[in-house]
């Protein structure tokens, strides 16, 4: 189990790569702002998208996700927050106070 601590993400034209096996967990505390945009997290070695936790479980800014080329993998844990997902790609699942998704689904 990989656990880290980060104070803020903001992470534009960048690549995250989770190295690992399928049994491999990742969780990433983020206390403060959280911004992926026009960036992608890449799976590798057989991690799982669900072996993946996003963890916001602070009230805080909204976690922020667009960008058409924009890719993130994982849960995204955010009960306090709301999380904005504007023209990307998610493969996983989001759990929060509110999500607004760009476009709206019909």
């Amino acid at each position: 189990m990989n656990v880290i601590q980060v104070s803020s993400i903001n992470l534009v034209k960048r690549t995250i790569t989770f190295k690992g096996g399928p049994n491999d967990i990742f969780i990433l505390n983020v206390a403060g702002s959280f911004t992926f945009s026009s960036s992608q997290m890449i799976l590798s070695g057989g991690v799982l998208a669900t072996n993946v936790l996003w963890n916001f479980l602070d009230a805080g800014p909204d976690v922020k996700l667009y960008k058409d080329i924009t890719v993130e993998v994982g849960v995204f844990l955010a009960p306090l927050r709301l999380v904005s997902i504007d023209h990307t790609t998610l493969s996983g699942s989001v759990i929060a106070l509110d999500v607004n998704i760009h476009p709206a689904l019909s």
